[in-house]
């Protein structure tokens, strides 16, 4: 009983204030400036995977929020673009699109894992064709409007607790140095038009430079 006591008594203690400045990292992310290619290799991986990188502005730029929504139109939901041409395809078993957005310069990512029997080279094209898709052709209303609502009915369901409404104010804070930015989010994300998602597309993932990723059992090696 007295252990449990004083496990309380420390766990409510006040975090002392530090004596020292906080360090900051000012180092700014420097611009691409061509696409790079890697092949990693490991032992014992039981199915290649290709990861494609490109950076995006900060979480507070204006296409940030049109680069969240091409992320959904690429993966989110068995009716997204990836998922339909690469998992259905039986090109991957997995597939997903991130866009992971920081205080400074983000990342925007898609990753594929691999089917039996399939190569890295099979996804990649047919991640490129899509991105190219939404570059040069655009979205139709209605997917734009199910990614929408997609990521408005996750948004909800995160602040149904307390430890979503928590995670979501802290992440406004510190990306965005401003918690209010919860209340205004969703408003942002209706306002989206096809034209912006196109727009972003066409900057950031066609006109940006990839990193690209082949990850390979070491019995792949030539």
């Amino acid at each position: 009983m007295r252990r449990n006591a004083a496990a309380r008594k420390i766990a409510t203690a006040p975090i002392a204030k530090p004596a020292s400045e906080i360090p900051r990292v000012t180092i700014q992310e420097p611009a691409r400036e061509a696409e790079q290619r890697f092949t990693e290799y490991a032992p014992n991986v039981p199915l290649p995977a290709l990861a494609m990188t490109w950076l995006t502005p900060a979480a507070s730029h204006a296409d940030a929020i049109p680069l969240v929504l091409a992320s959904g139109l690429l993966s989110e939901g068995e009716s997204s673009r990836l998922q339909q041409k690469l998992v259905r395809g039986e090109i991957a078993q997995e597939v997903f699109a991130d866009a992971d957005l920081r205080e400074d310069l983000g990342l925007f990512g898609v990753i594929a894992i691999m089917g039996s029997e399939r190569t890295p080279a099979e996804a990649e094209k047919v991640i490129r064709a899509e991105i190219a898709s939404i570059a040069e052709k655009g979205v139709p209303a209605a997917e734009l409007e199910k990614t929408k609502n997609l990521f408005i009915t996750g948004a909800l369901r995160d602040r149904e607790t307390n430890n979503g409404k928590g995670y979501l104010l802290g992440e406004a804070l510190v990306l965005q140095h401003d918690p209010a930015i919860v209340n205004t989010v969703l408003g942002k994300v209706q306002a989206v038009t096809a034209a912006d998602v196109q727009r972003v597309v066409r900057k950031y993932l066609i006109e940006g430079k990839a990193v690209v990723i082949e990850y390979l059992d070491e019995g792949a090696k030539k």
